[in-house]
């Protein structure tokens, strides 16, 4: 199953409850224009395997709880502020735990001609020694 909200909420926090939307698979969140929090409770949407979140301007952070979608594989991100990109890459431990394969994050230029696109998928992580 797969849900897409454009433009579907006005207020400034997202909570996702617990035992819910428990055969939802892709979840698409779009142009929450106000959106400054989301968060995910213990048990909700235990089947999500793709997570996109765009053009929310609000939102800083990577949601709460995304540790918990044990089944996430994964993530992409596009037009999000710079600050939810950095918190991204700040997290990207916490995202290998989670064996998420993709995560991609892209922007598209002030003139909507050009797009910066960055592949923070684990398998592009390098450690050092």
């Amino acid at each position: 199953m797969e849900l897409t909200l454009v433009q579907f909420y006005t207020g400034k926090k997202l909570v996702f409850k617990a035992q819910t939307f428990k055969k939802l698979m892709i979840l698409r969140i779009e142009e929450f224009d106000e959106l400054n929090l989301m968060k995910v409770e213990s048990q909700a949407m235990p089947m999500l395997k793709k997570l996109i979140i765009s053009r929310c301007q609000g939102l800083d952070s990577l949601p709460w709880g995304i540790t918990g979608l044990i089944q996430l594989e994964e993530l992409i991100e596009s037009d999000m502020p710079d600050k939810f990109i950095a918190n991204l890459q700040k997290h990207s431990a916490a995202l290998e735990m989670m064996q998420i394969r993709v995560i991609h994050s892209s922007k598209t230029g002030s003139n909507q001609s050009s797009t910066r696109f960055q592949d923070f998928s684990p398998s592009n992580w390098h450690l050092e020694s």
